[in-house]
């Protein structure tokens, strides 16, 4: 029931006095300057008001009711108010005369609560009382006041409420009840779910009583199977629809249609377009209509140009299936995405109108264009989708209940339809197929919320208070509710956010929330944040993890938010002055150890998080992330006005928790935020392992250049969408402390400091404008249709600003950007120029691109200039179609973005010269460490066995041979054995973990293999090897080692004696390098003949057709193909997983499946290899830091895949540690693949010299 709130004045005089004392200096003017006027106020005390009358308490039904309220304050002429909080509808009050009046029926019998308050403006007194109307004698028996429901369905919840009204307490009974039907004495509900063994009447006998008096309720419920729509006798299951969608009604100028036959669609529709994936979507034709059809629906997305949807209320849609259990739609702008479930009807038109506001504050109604149709979370299937278009009318927010421009008085509720007697659900957000609106027992509305396995449904209320509630102000949630859980894993939430156009500044969430059979009250006493400039947003959940058999249903009603008081805003105290770098080892996270027993200070987005006690009563922070889930706890606008850009911070706190099944996850991420957007993202913990015992974890870090904001901490446990899979996290002790001196220095000379952006334009180019194809520059003709700015849904702002009078092109805050333009043959050309400034940026890549593949050319940067670069055309030759280019990507999302300046865009056939000279001519520097003039330190001596076997050791058959100015190492091998019974090595010393280069040149009389590599001169003769295929020509081989062994006797070996033939070894060298983080050599080249293969990916072999290296899975992986050496490699960078599809292959006469592999940090990854149906994996566990080549048994799919036809690989890290992978030469071939190593695993004993 909707509360009436009523408000009488009393006039007052206020009286406001204060008292002015002048003093003056002795001797002093009293006008003088020097004169101090202070101002101290009266105190003035108040007197309450007070109630001087007494209501009655009773009233018989059909006789009035009065009572004359009569209230009295001590202080003079008194402006008094008074609230009426409840009152009866039958009762009526005069504002006038203070006279409650009113004739109660028989239908109000019982209890009658009136709430009324008497205020002076500062003190309040308040009066409660019940009034109990009681029946005539003659009708002083039970009334049941509900009816009957005689109808049930089979399988499907029966429910009927009895009611009834009486003076006194009465008792509910149910004295006749078929077998399949239950009744609540309690709350009065019948209810139960016949089977089809119940068909027919049953019946039903239920009573009241007052003890004394009882009254019966006899009916009889008849249970019948469910309607049938007749069924085609020849087509007794139909699998589509053989009538057209329903017309639709509304006028073709009050929609804004997508697709639909019946309205004119708007422009650029796309109902197929290539996002890779599985689903075959049509347009067919049903009585003449075109009807969508999307059959094996994993998912599809659908795209047509930008509309502005604001105006509209619904999204409307027409649906048939005769599989599908359920779908996701998703209405998708620039940003982040949110899913409306479909819960599906099969076997016959439906009619959808999903409500818009569900996707409001998630989705930019301004700007949609995409619309994404899901299955992967449910069963799939086959659905046809008709007239889907926006309508309605968006309508007015309601008028706020009290004027916006003063502060709100107390009492008064801010929540709009908090009641549900408007019959819906309207203010009211939310995942609306879980959500209904229904009448209770006495006709009141209420809200009813289910929560089905791994869902979290929830009614939101946005804007709540929005330009009434102060910062600070007290606040009183209110609520009533009841509901049932089913099996584990369910409960209720309720969250209250203060929220602005910065974000959120406080969220509280409302606990405990006990549920119920029994409706039961509950009402949070909190404060709003620091910035509601929109108000508060409420949020009542039911939530279910993926436990199999949860089902949480929860009803409310009555929902309030009443300002208890007013405040003044007051502004948070800055614990350190703004104007001073904060002291060193500060910790600057509010409530980051959680001992205020709640979550105050953090952002906690999902249902399973909460501040909780270990047993030694330390509080902590409780995430649980099930499958599909990835809540998180974030703090923002830590240390703001304190952090200063590239200021040193730590982030430090403890861990522990566990993690269930595969998928597991837990994230740590710093931004360094302004209100320019995110300058800098750390993402400096990926933990895969959790340990059950606490652990401490601690990161050193960078601020970004612009910590405006200061920085914001994310924590947050995730689960892949894996069966099974469940991470729960504990966090305390969380700190982000600021490093530096205690006695501040300037970072800079503040009469000149650093510049954050160039202040002169960029060098003025000096080629002719005919010999260049400019795309960006003020000095050259540009070419047609260029976009500097497109929309690819990046975060980066690009503008073009004037330096100087020149148009240079800004990209803030690079995360990636591309520029477009006509399609341009430049393969004539030699080099892509371009100059670049920035203050900040360390890297980016730049991507020319044709149809087709991608690769990037990386640029280190120098900062606080303007740089020349000119790309060699060479390095994309091979991937882009240098005749048809038309899009650059510059990419800094594997750096550390920042901003860049960009001018002078152009393709040339000219090197340019920096007119810059970098170093000082008065003083120059020697780029050359004059300490070590040679470089690195060659740790192998005599390598060109210039003086004969000195320090080498040359047992067996091995000589050395001079020829003219040159001399070589000899071996012959008449017998082959075993590999090191003819052998030579060094003696030298090696560090553990370092990693060194081996390189040197050789040749045979005949192709065949020797070993080399390095390892231990003593037993256990522990060693890495690498097999080097030797053709009959001189070449230098180089590979990369890092030995976990190491002292001062260890060798360089290379053993001969495995095959036949003589070998010969010149310039061996090994020096120490910094591990390098890619290749810095080609893939080895395969051997089998092109005709044996079946090739997916090679440079030295004939490709399939359709190979697309880069399809879009959803994948978080950054794949390009780079040139090394002049061969086309892949690069899978940050693998999380990665396709590769290319037509059907029959694939069964081959053996194996080939590919070299290549990786400085990846422990291992799984290959998929991919038909129709099931799927199995093939784990390789990788070797790091040089080229490795893998033969999988195709045996290894055989049974699971129908290698008749195979179309895609997969690539996946996400049950590893990750890392970024080359790959290059994968092809199906006929190698016969010997589990059995090819090389000892340790190596001979070290021979002794002759």
């Amino acid at each position: 029931m909707a509360l009436v709130h009523k408000k009488v004045h009393l006039k007052r005089s206020m009286i406001m006095a204060s008292v002015a004392l002048a003093l003056t200096a002795c001797g002093g003017d009293s006008s003088s300057d020097d004169a101090e006027v202070l101002e101290e106020p009266v105190v003035i005390i108040n007197n309450a008001p007070a109630i001087k009358s007494v209501a009655p308490l009773t009233v018989e039904a059909g006789k009035t009711y009065t009572y004359t309220l009569l209230a009295s304050d001590a202080d003079a002429d008194a402006n008094l108010s008074i609230f009426v909080d409840k009152l009866p509808r039958w009762l009526v009050f005069d504002s006038q005369t203070g006279v409650f009046s009113g004739m109660p029926t028989e239908a109000n019998a019982g209890e009658n609560e009136v709430s009324i308050r008497v205020s002076d403006g500062i003190d309040s007194v308040s009066q409660t009382f019940t009034i109990t109307v009681t029946l005539p004698p003659s009708a002083d028996v039970p009334v049941i006041t509900s009816s009957i429901i005689s109808n049930a369905t089979v399988d499907t919840a029966y429910s009927y409420m009895l009611t009834a009204t009486h003076s006194t307490a009465l008792t509910l009974t149910a004295t006749e009840l078929p077998i399949w039907l239950n009744f609540n004495e309690n709350t009065g509900e019948l209810y139960g779910t016949p089977s089809s063994e119940d068909v027919g009447d049953h019946s039903v006998t239920l009573k009241v009583s007052d003890g004394d008096k009882e009254v019966s309720q006899s009916f009889s419920i008849t249970v019948s199977l469910a309607p049938v729509d007749p069924v085609d006798p020849v087509d007794p299951d139909p699998t589509a629809p053989t009538t057209a969608a329903p017309s639709p009604t509304e006028a073709d100028a009050d929609v804004i249609s997508v697709f639909s036959d019946g309205y004119t669609q708007i422009t650029g529709v796309d109902t197929n377009p290539d996002w890779g994936q599985a689903t075959v979507t049509t347009i067919e034709s049903i009585e003449g209509n075109s009807t969508l059809k999307m059959a094996g629906l994993n998912y599809q997305g659908i795209q047509y140009d930008s509309q502005d949807v604001s105006g509209k209320t619904t999204l409307h849609l027409d649906y048939w299936t005769a599989d599908a259990t359920a779908f996701d739609v998703f209405l998708i702008s620039p940003g982040n995405e949110v899913a409306y479930t479909v819960t599906a009807t099969q076997g016959g038109w439906q009619s959808v109108d999903i409500p818009l506001s569900t996707f409001d504050g998630v989705v930019d109604l301004t700007d949609v264009f995409q619309f994404k149709f899901d299955a992967q979370n449910h069963t799939g299937g086959t659905i046809y989708v008709d007239n889907l278009y926006f309508s309605g009318t968006a309508t007015v927010d309601p008028v706020d209940p009290v004027d916006p421009v003063d502060p709100v008085e107390p009492g008064a509720n801010l929540v709009v339809n908090g009641d549900f007697e408007l019959g819906n659900a309207d203010v009211w957000g939310g995942t609306n197929n879980f959500i209904t609106i229904e009448q209770g027992g006495s006709d009141a509305f209420i809200a009813k919320v289910i929560a089905p396995e791994a869902q979290s449904p929830g009614l939101k209320q946005t804007k709540i208070g929005e330009g009434v509630i102060t910062a600070g102000q007290a606040l009183t949630v209110s609520f009533d509710m009841k509901g049932s859980v089913l099996g584990d894993g369910g409960v209720v939430n309720a969250l209250l956010f203060t929220e602005s156009s910065a974000g959120v500044s406080k969220t509280d969430q409302l606990a405990p929330i006990a549920i119920t059979p029994d409706w039961t009250s509950y009402s949070f006493d909190v404060t709003a944040g620091d910035n509601p400039e929109w108000g508060v947003s409420l949020l009542l959940q039911a939530a279910c993890g993926a436990v199999a058999g949860c089902e949480v249903t929860a009803y409310f009603d009555n929902v309030k938010i009443v300002p208890t008081g007013s405040v003044d805003p007051v502004d948070p105290v800055d614990p350190v002055d703004p104007v001073d770098p904060v002291t060193p080892d500060v910790d600057l996270v509010e409530n980051g150890d959680f001992e205020l027993a709640n979550l105050d200070g953090w952002l906690a987005e999902g249902a399973s998080i909460s501040a909780m006690q270990d047993g030694s009563g330390n509080w902590l922070a409780e995430i649980i992330a099930a499958e599909a889930e990835n809540p998180f706890i974030k703090q923002t606008k830590i240390g703001e006005g304190e952090i200063t850009p590239g200021q040193a911070i730590t982030v430090s706190f403890d861990m522990k928790g566990t993690l269930e099944g595969a998928g597991g996850v837990v994230n740590a991420i710093l931004f360094s935020e302004g209100s320019a957007g995110v300058s800098k993202t750390d993402v400096f913990l990926t933990e895969t392992a959790l340990s059950a015992d606490w652990k401490n974890y601690s990161f050193d870090l960078i601020a970004g250049n612009d910590t405006e904001w200061g920085v914001s901490l994310l924590l947050q446990p995730a689960c892949g969408a894996v069966a099974g899979c469940k991470v729960s996290a504990y966090f305390d002790n969380i700190k982000v402390l600021v490093e530096g001196d205690d006695d501040p220095v300037e970072p800079v000379d503040p009469v000149d400091p650093q510049p954050t952006e160039p202040t002169t334009a960029a060098p003025v180019p000096t080629e002719a404008d005919a010999d260049v194809i400019s795309i960006f520059s003020d000095d050259y003709t540009q070419v047609t249709g260029v976009d500097t700015n497109p929309n690819w849904g990046q975060a980066t702002v690009t503008t073009v600003e004037s330096i100087e009078g020149n148009s240079t092109l800004k990209m803030a805050g690079l995360n990636y950007q591309g520029i477009q333009f006509e399609s341009q043959d430049v393969s004539g050309k030699t080099y892509l120029h371009l100059n670049y400034w920035t203050a900040d940026a360390t890297a980016f890549d730049v991507y020319l691109i044709s149809p087709g593949n991608e690769t990037g050319y990386t640029i280190t940067t120098s900062q606080g200039g303007w740089q020349s670069i000119d790309i060699p055309l060479s390095t994309y030759s091979g991937v882009v179609d240098l005749t048809d280019v038309f899009q650059f990507k510059f990419d800094a999302q594997n750096h550390t973005g920042g901003t860049i300046y960009i001018d002078n865009l152009y393709f040339s056939n000219v090197v340019s010269v920096d007119p810059v000279d970098p170093v000082d001519p008065v003083d120059p520097v020697d780029p050359v460490d004059p300490v070590d003039p040679e470089g690195p330190v060659e740790l192998v001596g005599n390598s060109g066995f210039e003086d004969g076997a000195t320090n080498w050791v040359t047992p067996n058959t091995g000589t050395i041979v001079t020829e003219g100015d040159n001399s070589f190492f000899q071996a012959t091998v008449a017998t082959a054995g075993n590999a090191w019974d003819v052998n030579l090595s060094q003696v030298m010393t090696l560090v553990s973990s370092q990693t060194y280069e081996l390189t040197f040149k050789a040749k045979a009389d005949v192709e065949r293999t020797i070993l080399a590599g390095l390892g231990l001169n003593y037993d256990p003769w522990t060693n890495i090897v690498e097999t080097v295929a030797l053709t009959t020509d001189w070449v230098t081989y180089s590979y990369i080692i890092t030995p976990e062994f190491g002292d001062d006797n260890n060798r360089v070996i290379f053993d001969m004696g495995a095959d036949v033939g003589t070998v010969y070894l010149d310039e061996v060298s090994v020096i120490a390098i910094d591990a390098p983080t890619m290749p810095i050599a080609a893939a080895p080249v395969p051997t089998e003949a092109d005709a044996d293969v079946i090739s997916v990916f090679s440079d030295d072999y004939t490709q399939v057709s359709g190979v697309d290296t880069n399809p879009n899975w959803g994948q978080a992986t950054v794949t390009t193909v780079e040139s090394i050496e002049g061969n086309s490699t892949l690069k899978m960078a940050g693998l999380n997983y990665q396709g590769i599809q290319f037509d059907s292959q029959d694939v069964s006469g081959k053996a194996s499946l080939h590919l070299d592999y290549w990786t400085a940090d990846a422990t291992a990854f799984d290959v998929f290899l991919i038909s129709e149906g099931n799927e199995v994996a093939y784990t390789v566990t990788t070797t790091q830091g040089g080229w490795q080549s893998v033969d999988i048994p195709l045996s290894t799919f055989d049974g699971v895949v129908d290698l008749t036809a195979v179309f895609q690989f997969k690539f996946d890290a996400q049950n590893h540690a990750g890392g970024t992978i080359y790959i290059d030469n994968l092809y199906f071939g006929n190698l016969v693949v010997d589990p059995a190593p090819s090389a000892p695993v340790t190596a001979a004993p070290a021979p002794t010299a002759a």
